[in-house]
């Protein structure tokens, strides 16, 4: 228990660090202007999100994963990032880590640090900063390693 309490205390001040930039709880106001709205939603690559996990490169952050083909509307998305806030995920390596507002969020799927692309290239670093209304879409805003 001993190794918890340790790590859950350097999760507090990464997150108290980390506390300017977007988070989920950005995120949630954003989606909830639209959440009752029939709204795709896609990240800015064109990739559809799918889940939320702990994100592999630092497990006390999160992840939303992407896939290449399919629909992910927006209530679908808004319910996932509510249920998100107090929710305990696994580390990729082990260690509990419950994620709140303050969290902040990358795209990547599980086990990834970066983001692939179709040919299985990396595509770098990207962290969620914001969303967008484009016709009838929302588009998820990310930032890579090299803006």
């Amino acid at each position: 228990m001993e190794i918890q309490n340790f790590i859950n205390n350097i999760n507090e001040t990464l997150k108290n660090l980390n506390g300017k930039e977007y988070n989920l709880g950005n995120l949630i106001d954003d989606l909830k202007q639209y959440k009752d709205d029939f709204l795709e939603v896609e990240f800015d690559d064109g990739t559809i999100p799918t889940d939320f996990m702990s994100w592999r490169g630092s497990y006390c952050e999160l992840a939303l994963g992407y896939k290449f083909e399919g629909i992910c509307h927006i209530s679908e998305l808004f319910r996932k990032a509510f249920n998100s806030n107090g929710s305990i995920y696994e580390g990729y390596k082990g260690g509990d880590f419950t994620m709140d507002l303050d969290t902040p969020i990358h795209q990547a799927n599980y086990g990834e640090v970066s983001v692939y692309n179709k040919q299985e290239e990396d595509e770098g670093l990207k962290k969620i900063i914001g969303i967008k209304k484009v016709g009838n879409k929302i588009i998820i805003i990310t930032r890579s390693d090299e803006d």
